[in-house]
């Protein structure tokens, strides 16, 4: 979540409302019937006028038809500042959620002005910028709501042009 809050239920009767500084993973497996709303507001009356801003993102697990399962946990978004945080992943030990793709780790970090990283790597990245603008080594600016997909292992230099947060998979062929 990036602002505001979202209502998730399943026909498995999970449940929950995520906030900023939470991540959620639902795994459809076998079969799940879902949905997501932005009407945590019935919950809780101060998140009323602040917009849901959430990122949704798809993978194909590595083995078909598991059990269906959700799972919902928190994370320090000062870590965030401080370095990319391992928030998902099949292999990943220090990911806060596990998922059935063994090849695959989502990074998250934040950025200030100036402030330089280095992008994971692996053979696949792929690159959403949630927030502000960034200098990519090799590519140039990118802003809020672009992407950017790349191959191979080459240590690419991001660098924080305003304030920004980047949310990276990180792929194994």
């Amino acid at each position: 979540m990036l602002s505001g809050s979202l209502v998730h239920e399943d026909s498995h009767g999970n449940r929950g409302v995520i906030h900023r500084g939470q991540v959620q993973r639902t795994s459809a497996g076998s079969g799940i019937v879902h949905a997501e709303r932005n009407d945590a507001y019935r919950i809780d009356p101060l998140v009323r006028s602040t917009p849901a801003r959430f990122v949704q993102m798809w993978l194909r697990p590595d083995e078909a038809g598991a059990r269906p399962s959700y799972e919902m946990r928190a994370l320090e978004v000062d870590d965030l500042a401080e370095d990319w945080v391992p928030v998902v992943s099949g292999a990943h030990p220090e990911a806060l959620l596990r998922i059935g793709s063994r090849g695959a780790t989502l990074w998250i970090t934040q950025l200030g002005s100036g402030v330089t990283r280095l992008l994971p790597e692996d053979d696949q990245v792929h690159v959403f910028l949630a927030s502000g603008e960034v200098e990519v080594e090799g590519v140039g600016p990118i802003a809020a709501g672009d992407s950017l997909r790349l191959s191979g292992r080459a240590p690419l230099k991001i660098i924080g042009r305003t304030s920004a947060e980047l949310v990276v998979w990180a792929m194994a062929s």
